[in-house]
C-alpha cells in the first residue's frame, strides 16, 4: 500500500538504532512554549491518484516528540501542510530541543482532541455507514480522514530535520468479481462479515511501538464492512470488475466463519445476491497497509463458500473406454466453474465419473479458482480391496496426497490443503475410483 515519507537522515537513524529504545507507555507533558519547526515530505499526500497516495491541500498532522529512551511524550500539536509538491509541513514545538536525540511521532488526520488515549480514529467508515466507490475498478475512495496514517522516527539528533515514514493503519480487500451468470449485471453492494471481530468504526491507535495496534472503541465498531457502489458499470457475462474495501487489521482464528455478500441488479433492475462463506483452516485476516485479493464468482446461489460438483452436474459427460489424446471433456458445475475430465469413464446409465489406474494420466480436475483452495471433500466408491487415489496440485504435477487402500466401500474423504493450490486433479493410483461428488473450499 502507499506510504508517506517525511524525509531526514536515514543513516543517522540506523547508527542510533542500537542505543535508542522506545517504550510504549507515555506520560503526556503539557506544552510550555512554542518553537517554530518544520517537517518535510517528498512523496505523499492523502488523495488517491491511481497507484499513489498523495498529500492534498488542507492536510494536517498531529506531531509529538519525546527524548530518546524516555517515556515523556510532548504534544506539539498541529503541523500544517505548506507545499503539496515538496510535502513541507510547518508547526511549533512545545519545548526547545535541549537533549542530544529525540523520537518523533506523527498521525493523520489531525484532531485537537488527540491529546491522550481518549480519542479514537475512524477506520474505513463509521460503524453504521457504508464506504462508497464510484464506478467499477476505481480506488479513488481509498484516501482521506477515515484512513489514518501514522509514523515514528527514532533517535534523531536534535539538530536534524526528522525523517518520518507514514504508513497506513488500515488494510484493504481487493475484490475481483466475475459474472458467472448468462446475463449482464451491475454490482451495487459488497459486504464482508467476520462475526466476533471489529472491521470498521472507531479505534484507539497505539503507534508508539514498531507496529501500530488498533483497539476497538466499545459500541462504535461493526463486524461488517459495507461498500456501496454508485454508478457501477455493467459487467457482461464472463467479465470481471474490481472493487475495494478498507478494514481495520484483524486476524481470525482457524474455525471462524467469514462471509462475503455481493448484491447486483440485472438489465431489468431485478435485485440479485450471491453470498459465500468459508471457514479458514488456519489464521486468516488483514494486515495494516496491505491488500488481500479476493476472487469472487457471482453465480446462481449455491453452496456458500465452495465450488461443488454433484451428480446432477456431471450426468452429461460421455466418455468411453477407448481413449485417445483428444478425449478431454468438460462440464459446467452449478456455480458455472469448468471441471475437466481426461481419460475418464462414465458407465452406461450412470451419473458418476470414474478414473482408472491403467488408463495413464486419467483424471477429473476441479476448476481453476482465483482463491487458494483450502480443503477438498469427496464421496468416492471403490469396488476393489486395493483401490487408491491421488490428489495433485494441478493436472501436470506429481501428487501431494495418496490415499490408503479404500476397500470395497463408498465413503467420504476430506483433505486439508496447506500449500498454495488453485486446481486439484483426482487420479486413480490403483484400481478404479468412482467419483460421486466433489466440493472444494477456497479463500
Amino acid at each position: 500500500m502507499k506510504r508517506i515519507t517525511i524525509v531526514s537522515g536515514l543513516m543517522t537513524m540506523l547508527l542510533c538504532a542500537m542505543s535508542c529504545v522506545q517504550s510504549g507507555d507515555f506520560e503526556l507533558q503539557e506544552p510550555t512554549r512554542r518553537t517554530p519547526f518544520e517537517l518535510l515530505s517528498t512523496t505523499t499526500r492523502t488523495s488517491n491518484d491511481g497507484l499513489y497516495t498523495l498529500w492534498s491541500e488542507g492536510d494536517n498532522l498531529c506531531v509529538f516528540h519525546a527524548q530518546s529512551n524516555t517515556s515523556s511524550l510532548v504534544r506539539d500539536g498541529k503541523f500544517e501542510l505548506i507545499n503539496t509538491e515538496s510535502g513541507l509541513f510547518k508547526g511549533s514545538l512545545a519545548d526547545k530541543l535541549t537533549e542530544a536525540h529525540y523520537d518523533w511521532y506523527a498521525i493523520y488526520p489531525y484532531s485537537s482532541e488527540l491529546t491522550d488515549a481518549g480519542y479514537a480514529n475512524t477506520i474505513g467508515s463509521k460503524y453504521n455507514s457504508p464506504q462508497v466507490q464510484i464506478g467499477n475498478n476505481n480506488s479513488a475512495h481509498l484516501c482521506g480522514e477515515y484512513l489514518p496514517l501514522v509514523g515514528v522516527a527514532r533517535c534523531i539528533p536534535a539538530t536534524d530535520t526528522p525523517a518520518i515514514t507514514m504508513a497506513q493503519v488500515a488494510s484493504f480487500a481487493k475484490f475481483t468479481i466475475t459474472n458467472r451468470l448468462s446475463e449482464p449485471i451491475s454490482i451495487t453492494d459488497i459486504r464482508i462479515t467476520a462475526e466476533g471481530y471489529h472491521l470498521v468504526g472507531d479505534f484507539y491507535i497505539d503507534f508508539a511501538g514498531y507496529e501500530s495496534v488498533c483497539t476497538a472503541k466499545q459500541g462504535n465498531t461493526s463486524s461488517t464492512a459495507h461498500l456501496k457502489v454508485v454508478n457501477g458499470e455493467v459487467v457482461a457475462a464472463g467479465a470481471s470488475a474490481t472493487f475495494y474495501i478498507a478494514v481495520a487489521p484483524f486476524t481470525a482464528t482457524a474455525g471462524s466463519t467469514i462471509s462475503f455478500s455481493v448484491s447486483a441488479i440485472n438489465d431489468e433492475g431485478k435485485p440479485l445476491e450471491c453470498t459465500k462463506k468459508f471457514t479458514p483452516a488456519k489464521e486468516w485476516g488483514f494486515t495494516a497497509g496491505k491488500y488481500k485479493e479476493i476472487g469472487f464468482g457471482f453465480e446462481a446461489q449455491s453452496s456458500a463458500g465452495s465450488n461443488e460438483l454433484a451428480t446432477t452436474d456431471i450426468s452429461n459427460i460421455v466418455i468411453g473406454w477407448n481413449y485417445n489424446d483428444s478425449d478431454i471433456k468438460s462440464v459446467a458445475a452449478a456455480d458455472g466453474g469448468l471441471w475437466s475430465a481426461y481419460h475418464a469413464y462414465r458407465a452406461t446409465n450412470s451419473k458418476t465419473i470414474a478414473v482408472k489406474a491403467d488408463a495413464p494420466d486419467g483424471y477429473l480436475a476441479t476448476p481453476v479458482v482465483s482463491g487458494r483452495i483450502t480443503k477438498i471433500v469427496m464421496n468416492l466408491k471403490s469396488t476393489g480391496t486395493s483401490t487408491k487415489f491421488t490428489l495433485s496440485n494441478g493436472t501436470d504435477v506429481a501428487p501431494f496426497y495418496t490415499s490408503e487402500a479404500m476397500g470395497r466401500t463408498t465413503q467420504d474423504w476430506e483433505v486439508e490443503i496447506s500449500e498454495e493450490c488453485h486446481q486439484i486433479a483426482i487420479r486413480a493410483a490403483a484400481g478404479v475410483v468412482t467419483i460421486n461428488s466433489v466440493t472444494i473450499y477456497y479463500e
